[in-house]
C-alpha cells in the first residue's frame, strides 16, 4: 500500500528524540511491507521560509499536494501535523480518489487545548486514534469524531538494550520527567524516596532539562527499575510514550494500577502499585531480593508480544479501512 506519514522530522528537540512515536509507526509501516513516504511538515515549512512562517507553512502544504499528485496515496497518517491545512486534505482527496485520511495523536486527551485539535480535524478526516481512553475518549466520540483507542508502540531497533541483563547498576529506581520542581511528580518521587530510604532513586529532566538520545538509553541501561508516572495517572490507558520506552528497553517497570494497564500485563510483567507507601514497599522487596530483573525480563517479552511496532502498524491500516479489529485486545477501549 502507498501510505504518506505526515509527522515531525529530526529538528530542534527531535534531533535527540529518533525513537518518538512517530517514528516507531514509521518503522512498523515500512517492515509491513508498504511503500512509505515519510513527509515532515514541520520541517518543509522551516525549509521553505524561516523568517515568515505563514509562507514556509504554506509551501509545505504545496509541498505535500506535489508530493500526492505523483504517488496518489492510498492512506495519509497524520501525526501531530499541525501544518497541514484542512484545504490540503481535501485536495488530497481529490487528487487521489479513495484514500483514507487518519489523525494519530498521543497527547493527553484530557488537556484541552488536545480535545480542541481532535475535534476540530475529527469532520476531516476518516478516523482518529489516540492514546487515551476512558472518559475523554467517550467526550471526543460524542462530539461526532470517528475515535479509537491505539497503545504506545516499542520498537526493537529503538529500545535496544536490555536493562535487565546489565550487572553494573548506579540505580535502583529512575523517573523521568519534564515538569518544574514543585510539580507534583517530584512531591510523588520525594515521598517514595522518604519512605525507602535504601533504594537508589535518581530523578531526570527537571524543568525542562530533557535527556534526550543515547545518553537517555545509557541512564536506563544504568537502572534496575523505572517509575511509569504520567501527567494524569487516573485516566483509564493513559500513559506518556515513556511506558513503551522503559518495557521496551527491559526495566522493571512501575505503574499506578489507576490506568488499568492490569488488563495488558501480568503481575509478573511489572510493579503495579496504589500508592507511594505500597510502592516503596515494593521496591524494597524486589531490590532485597534481586526480583527485578525477571520482572524487566517478563514485561519486556510481554509489551513487545501486544504492542511492537509491526503489530500496531497493521492495526492501524486494519482500523483505518473499517477491517475487523476484535483479535487486537485494546479494540473494545
Amino acid at each position: 500500500m502507498r501510505i504518506i506519514l505526515c509527522g515531525p522530522g529530526y529538528k530542534n528537540k527531535f534531533a535527540g528524540f529518533y525513537y518518538s512515536y512517530d517514528k516507531k509507526f514509521l518503522n512498523g509501516l515500512i517492515r509491513e511491507g508498504h511503500n512509505v513516504v515519510h513527509f515532515r511538515d514541520r520541517d518543509e515549512s522551516r525549509i521553505a521560509h524561516t523568517a515568515m512562517p505563514p509562507i514556509g507553512r504554506a509551501r509545505s502544504n504545496l509541498s505535500l499536494l506535489e508530493i500526492c499528485e505523483h504517488f496518489r496515496p492510498e492512506l495519509v497518517a497524520l501525526f501531530h501535523a499541525d501544518v497541514v491545512t484542512d484545504a490540503t486534505l481535501d485536495a488530497i482527496r481529490k487528487l487521489s480518489p479513495g484514500c483514507r485520511i487518519v489523525n494519530v495523536d498521543c497527547d493527553a486527551l484530557i488537556d484541552g487545548h488536545v480535545m480542541k485539535r481532535m475535534t476540530a480535524r475529527g469532520p476531516r478526516v476518516d478516523a482518529s486514534f489516540v492514546t487515551t481512553g476512558g472518559e475523554p475518549l467517550a467526550r471526543l466520540r460524542a462530539a461526532g469524531v470517528k475515535a479509537a483507542y491505539i497503545p504506545n508502540p516499542t520498537d526493537a531497533s529503538m529500545e535496544d538494550i536490555d536493562a535487565f541483563a546489565v550487572e553494573e547498576k548506579s540505580t535502583d529506581l529512575m523517573y523521568v520527567s519534564s515538569y518544574g520542581p514543585g510539580a507534583s511528580q517530584w512531591a510523588f518521587l520525594e515521598e517514595v524516596t522518604r519512605r525507602a530510604p535504601k533504594v537508589r532513586i535518581v530523578g531526570h529532566g527537571a524543568s525542562k532539562r530533557r535527556l534526550l538520545g543515547r545518553a537517555y538509553f545509557e541512564a536506563l541501561a544504568a537502572a534496575k527499575c523505572a517509575l511509569n508516572w504520567s501527567k494524569y495517572n487516573d485516566v483509564p490507558f493513559y500513559s506518556s510514550d515513556r511506558i513503551a520506552q522503559l518495557f521496551g528497553s527491559g526495566l522493571c517497570v512501575c505503574l499506578p494500577r489507576s490506568i488499568g494497564y492490569q488488563r495488558f500485563l501480568g503481575e509478573d510483567d511489572a510493579v503495579f502499585f496504589s500508592t507511594a507507601a505500597d510502592l516503596a514497599q515494593r521496591l524494597t522487596a524486589i531490590i532485597g531480593d534481586g526480583s527485578w530483573r525477571d520482572i524487566g525480563h517478563s514485561g519486556r517479552d510481554r509489551y513487545r508480544k501486544l504492542f511492537n511496532e509491526r503489530r500496531l502498524a497493521r492495526y492501524l491500516v486494519a482500523a483505518s479501512f473499517g477491517e475487523d479489529v476484535r483479535g487486537y485486545e485494546w479494540s473494545d477501549i
